[in-house]
């Protein structure tokens, strides 16, 4: 029996939290002789679901370190025998790589490895590096993430491996194909007759939406942005007067699935990745895909790419996509690469070979 605790500082929406609840409740289906205790928040939508699903929940402080739930962590660790912590994003790090320091096995998900060139962005920078020690194993999900680690100094080939992220294609794909592509625009207030592509997305500085604001978009396309986050207000107040009428904050759904099935095709604007899940359900429903070519987008096939850099290649990208074609190779590259199933085995066994 291995007894593990999963650490995330986040419980809102967004791949970091659904990795880890996807990843929990398959452990759980698959090896049920093993105990799962998980620290996170209790925000919604995914801190009630955390709570549910774990033998054990431990409510921390959304993305804030916290030197007395450290403690916490580290007396429980040691009370209930933890074999293991496996640690999901830069903030759930600090927490497991230190409780690495008193002697626990410890794995460390990235979900995304980028330089930022600000004074607190080095400092987080410079605090990973060091930290690596305190790991046994640093997990990324992408090739294109374990290079970039590598490049930064973040991890070394001893301790690396790359877990590629994995979707419940069969189904998603089921729940996509009961939707109705006009009730949901109705749901969603978008208009029946219109070209529609979407993302959904943080508002925040990495996903870069407020470059997207900046791109040529063609006459007549909409595009809905489902998602919230710190930039929000200033994103909705930067859109250009002539593309008010065909750029549409939703703000946060509940249900992606039929948000997926209301669009036409899926793009992304985001300065950097680790393997976004939103991308992999939006290509697991057949949907078109024009991406930012950037770390975590690059290796993906079955979806077409644009230079971030240039206001002009966004549209004459999306002009130029077959939709049909396109959306049927992403649905086949996720069948066969992209697997829950594939992802939660591997990481599994992992944890019986550390």
């Amino acid at each position: 029996m291995i007894n593990i605790l999963l650490i995330t500082v986040r419980s809102d929406t967004g791949g970091g939290p659904k990795h880890v609840f996807d990843l929990v409740r398959t452990l759980k289906r698959k090896y049920q002789n093993n105990q799962i205790t998980i620290a996170s928040p209790l925000s919604e939508p995914y801190g009630p679901k955390f709570k549910n699903l774990a033998d054990k929940h431990i409510e921390i402080p959304h993305r804030k370190f916290c030197f007395f739930k450290f403690f916490f962590l580290l007396i429980y660790c040691k009370d209930k025998n933890i074999n293991l912590v496996h640690s999901h994003g830069r903030g759930a790090g600090y927490y497991s790589r230190l409780l690495g320091l008193f002697g626990i096995k410890v794995i460390h998900t990235f979900h995304g490895a980028h330089f930022e060139k600000t004074t607190i962005g080095k400092l987080k920078v410079f605090l990973d590096r060091v930290l690596k020690v305190a790991s046994n194993k640093l997990i990324n999900v992408s090739h294109d993430e374990y290079k970039t680690s590598l490049s930064m100094g973040l991890t070394d080939e001893t301790r690396a491996c790359v877990i590629p992220n994995g979707i419940d294609h069969i189904q998603i794909k089921k729940e996509y194909d009961q939707q109705d592509k006009v009730q949901s625009r109705k749901q969603f207030n978008l208009p029946e007759d219109a070209t529609i592509w979407g993302t959904l997305s943080r508002l925040t500085y990495q996903k870069g939406i407020d470059l997207f604001l900046n791109f040529k978009l063609p006459k007549n396309t909409i595009f809905a942005i489902a998602g919230e986050g710190e930039d929000q207000e200033k994103l909705k107040k930067a859109i250009p007067n002539d593309l008010k009428d065909r750029i549409i904050f939703l703000g946060n759904i509940s249900e992606p699935i039929k948000f997926l099935s209301a669009l036409d095709g899926y793009f992304s604007s985001a300065r950097w990745e680790g393997l976004p899940l939103s991308v992999l359900e939006a290509m697991s429903c057949e949907l078109p895909c024009l991406l930012s070519r950037v770390d975590g987008h690059r290796e993906l096939d079955g979806v077409e790419l644009y230079d971030l850099n240039s206001k002009d290649d966004f549209q004459r990208k999306l002009l130029e996509i077959n939709h049909v074609e396109l959306g049927k190779k992403a649905g086949n590259i996720i069948k066969n690469k992209y697997n829950l199933e594939l992802m939660a085995d591997k990481t599994y066994e992992l944890y019986c070979h550390l």
